[in-house]
């Protein structure tokens, strides 16, 4: 899945933003790449295009909130597993916060409907999640 961005790039553009204070635009770039295929099929549905917008937006607002929190002397740190989860965290948030101000929906048995989004792991044969 990391074939879209480098792990060692992604790396080296954030230890020259650690080291400037601020986001190169090469970053900027890897993190819109990210976000745009982590939030978003094959990994997330919506059954709303604005939702997944909103849920994209969500997510890069948290990778741009802690984006200086990353260790790269550390000695398991993996830029692109860390941001990966910063960004999967900050859509679910932002999922969170747009179901929230929805009414809730009956289902067919009178319960509240499944929220529209579903979590396919690419590991997992099986690995279907509701968030």
């Amino acid at each position: 899945m990391a074939n879209y961005v480098k792990p060692k790039e992604l790396l080296d553009e954030l230890i020259i933003s650690l080291d400037q204070d601020e986001m190169t635009s090469n970053l900027v770039t890897l993190i819109m790449m990210m976000v745009k295929k982590i939030v978003g099929p094959p990994l997330l549905y919506f059954k709303n295009v604005m939702d997944q917008d909103d849920c994209r937006q969500a997510a890069l607002e948290v990778v741009i909130m802690k984006w200086r929190e990353f260790d790269p002397n550390h000695p398991s740190s993996n830029p692109f597993a860390w941001i990966t989860q910063i960004i999967k965290n900050g859509a679910a948030k932002g999922f969170g916060v747009l179901q929230m101000a929805k009414p809730a929906k009956k289902g067919k048995n009178g319960q509240p409907d499944t929220p529209g989004i579903k979590i396919v792991s690419l590991n997992d044969e099986n690995g279907i999640y509701n968030i």
